[in-house]
């Protein structure tokens, strides 16, 4: 029974410890998402205006993600404007 337990709070250690040292690339890798699903809001919703335009907004969106999407896109956009884009599904770079 002590071998077992043994073994089992070993593995439980080493489960734990990499799960520790994998938690930064997980969260990096979710807020790189965010800000590339930021970027293809923006260029969605930007169709229709200047390169100039759509090159500075694509860069704000994708620095600052969250940011983005919650101020110009939820705030901006959708409450004051009253106009969400209308083409979001589908392809999301087009």
């Amino acid at each position: 029974m002590s071998e077992e337990n043994s073994f089992l709070e070993t593995f439980l250690n080493f489960i734990i410890h990499y799960l520790k040292k994998s938690l930064i690339f997980i969260i990096i890798f979710i807020i790189f998402l965010i800000n590339l699903s930021a970027l293809s809001l923006s260029i969605k919703c930007n169709k229709n205006e200047g390169l100039l335009f759509k090159i500075s907004s694509g860069m704000y969106a994708f620095m600052f993600g969250v940011i983005y999407i919650l101020i110009n896109y939820y705030m901006y956009r959708i409450k004051m404007k009253q106009y969400p884009c209308d083409n979001i599904c589908g392809n999301p770079f087009k």
